[in-house]
């Protein structure tokens, strides 16, 4: 029978400085994971906020008189969600921007800014949810190793 890294049940003295070689480098692993996610989480964190300064939209976008055969040209409009700040602001969803090619592209800017926002609020969740998790099993093994806990989940939401 072949024993892995992940099998608990080898022998004692069989090959212990393997074992315990193995075990610290899938420690270790594990650590330079952990720094690699709270790297990604920081880099992502910034460029939100740097989404948010520039300018974020959650709007959908809005064509009128597309392909108008009077030839007039094309208007846009940003029709927002009935709950939205626009909307409690401005006491209607619908944002005028017009047929200037310097708003229109402003506008479909932030409405851009605002996908990218959500994308990566939503990654930088689910990094959180994963260090987390890494968080809690760094408990169990504390429990395990020591008897009782360290609270890394305290520190964690510090």
């Amino acid at each position: 029978m072949r024993y892995t890294d992940f099998t608990p049940t080898r022998k004692i003295g069989h090959n212990t400085h393997e074992i315990r070689y193995s075990i610290r480098r899938r420690v270790n692993m594990v650590c330079n994971k952990l720094d690699r996610l709270y790297e990604e989480k920081d880099r992502k964190q910034t460029r939100t906020r740097e989404l948010l300064g520039l300018g974020i939209t959650d709007a959908k976008v809005y064509w009128m008189r597309k392909d108008d055969p009077d030839g007039k040209p094309d208007q846009l409009e940003l029709t927002h969600a009935a709950n939205s700040e626009y909307a409690k602001q401005n006491r209607t969803r619908r944002e005028y921007i017009g047929v200037k090619a310097e708003k229109i592209q402003a506008a479909l800017d932030r409405v851009e800014r605002g996908k990218e926002y959500r994308r990566l609020s939503r990654e930088v969740d689910q990094i959180s949810s994963k260090i987390k998790r890494i968080g809690q099993q760094i408990d169990t093994l504390d429990m395990v190793t020591f008897g009782k806990q360290q609270s890394f989940i305290k520190e964690f939401n510090d």
